[in-house]
């Protein structure tokens, strides 16, 4: 079963052979995306969801469980969606600050009244 969607959005090579890329990863649970502003590379974001935190599990623990895509644009469009692509906590993050604690929020379900 699919658990997480991992859409990679990148830039064309610039004249300099600079490649940008930026990924939402969408829980298949909830709806919920949380953006990486800055991913090192394509694959990395979907690297995130194997990573550990302390002894804790990885969020996921098989390819299967992972739908990744990619999309190329050019360097202006991509400047454009990278502006206005926000995750549901309304905000970008970089790669490095993101913690399994934080996409695991992405699997709660908000309760009308409290806060989490």
């Amino acid at each position: 079963m699919i658990k997480y969607i991992v859409h990679t959005t990148s830039a064309y090579s610039d004249l300099n052979g600079n490649t940008y890329h930026f990924a939402k990863i969408t829980s298949t649970k909830t709806g919920k995306s949380l953006v990486v502003n800055s991913v090192g590379s394509p694959g990395n974001a979907t690297h995130l969801l194997f990573r550990r935190n302390g002894n804790t599990k990885p969020l996921v623990s098989d390819w299967s469980e992972v739908y990744a895509v990619q999309s190329w644009e050019k360097k202006k469009e991509w400047m454009r969606l990278s502006h206005h692509t926000k995750g549901f906590d309304g905000d970008q993050h970089y790669e490095g600050d993101v913690t399994a604690t934080m996409i695991r929020r992405l699997n709660r379900k908000e309760q009308h009244g409290t806060k989490d």
